[in-house]
């Protein structure tokens, strides 16, 4: 397996663990208005989604991109992301050289071109920051996170 494919398959780790995380908790965590940064945990995901989303597009050309919008259960948001974590992994994984510049035009018009190593790269460090905000925004409404971060994935991998 390549270094792309392993990298991802932590984000998909993280973020199932992170979704079932929030499915313990009440409902309106997803809700709750925020004065700064996002106005919501629902908001982040969001956010989240419709940046990896962009990304898969740019990986396959079978999936051409289109955003999201409103608000989403937790079932829902667990739904979408189980299906975009299993066809950009599918991608991902039949690459046969991740290190293969791709080019293409970021959602601002840039022309760009990046490595398929690279693009996954953006979408980890992309989850990984916006994860940090969502355990920032449940700790400001009483709730606890849930420990996603990458040494937690690797002994959880080796428990398994």
């Amino acid at each position: 397996m390549n270094a792309a494919v392993e990298f991802y398959e932590f984000h998909i780790w993280s973020y199932k663990t992170l979704l079932e995380h929030l499915e313990k908790l009440p409902e309106t965590v997803l809700i709750a208005e925020f004065a700064e940064g996002f106005r919501s945990i629902g908001d982040v995901l969001l956010h989240v989604y419709n940046g990896e989303h962009f990304w898969r597009s740019v990986l396959s050309a079978k999936f051409p991109y289109s955003s999201l919008d409103g608000n989403m259960s937790i079932y829902e948001w667990k739904v979408l992301y189980a299906s975009l974590h299993q066809t950009t992994r599918e991608i991902v994984l039949d690459s046969s050289d991740p290190a293969q510049p791709i080019q293409f035009s970021s959602r601002k018009g840039r022309e760009m071109s990046n490595t398929i190593q690279e693009i996954v790269q953006t979408v980890v460090n992309h989850g990984t920051y916006h994860r940090g905000n969502i355990a920032t925004m449940l700790r400001q409404l009483g709730h606890k996170s849930v420990s996603s971060d990458y040494a937690f994935y690797l002994n959880d991998l080796r428990s398994n």
